[in-house]
C-alpha cells in the first residue's frame, strides 16, 4: 500500500497539468482490476478526493518510455482495505507524446442539491489496463490529492 502524503497540496503545479484525457471502452461490466496490473492505495485518513497525479520517468532519465501505462481505471472504496461501497472515477490515458511527466487526472464529481459533490473513501485502486509497449509497467509516482474528513 501506498500512504497518501500529508504534506502534499491540493493545488496543482503548472508542470502537473495535462488535460485528463479519458478514454473510451466497450466493456459492459466494469472490473475493479486492471487487465495488465493493480495497484491498492490504503489513504492515510479519509478524504473527498480531487484528483490522482501520476509519474514516470521524464525522457531525460528514461528511454524506456514504453513502460509508462497508457490506459487505466480508478476507483475509491469507503474502508481502508478495498472493500465497502466502491466508486468508479472513469478511464483515463497517460500521454508519452508530451513533455509532462507529471500527469493530473481529475476525479468527478456528481450534482448534488447545492453544489458538486464527491464520496468520501479510504482507499484507492489504479487498474492499469495497458502500457505503451515494453514487457512490464513502470510507474514512478502516484499521489491521491483531496479534502480530509474528520
Amino acid at each position: 500500500s501506498i500512504i497518501a502524503d500529508e504534506n502534499d497540496s491540493d493545488e496543482e503545479t503548472e508542470d502537473e497539468k495535462d488535460g485528463d484525457m479519458k478514454y473510451e471502452d466497450s466493456k459492459e461490466e466494469e472490473r475493479a482490476i486492471g487487465e495488465y496490473a493493480t495497484l491498492g492505495i490504503q489513504l492515510s485518513h479519509a478524504i473527498m478526493p480531487t484528483f490522482v497525479v501520476i509519474e514516470h520517468p521524464p525522457r531525460e532519465l528514461s528511454d524506456k518510455m514504453g513502460s509508462a501505462l497508457k490506459e487505466f481505471r480508478l476507483w475509491g472504496y469507503e474502508n481502508e482495505d478495498g472493500t465497502g461501497k466502491r466508486h468508479n472515477w472513469g478511464k483515463y490515458m497517460y500521454q508519452i507524446d508530451t513533455n509532462k511527466s507529471v500527469q493530473t487526472f481529475e476525479i468527478p464529481r456528481f450534482e448534488g442539491e447545492d453544489e458538486r459533490k464527491v464520496p468520501v473513501v479510504k482507499s484507492v485502486v489504479l487498474g492499469i489496463d495497458s502500457n505503451w509497449g515494453e514487457d512490464y509497467i513502470c510507474l514512478y509516482r502516484v499521489r491521491v490529492h483531496g479534502k480530509e474528513v474528520m
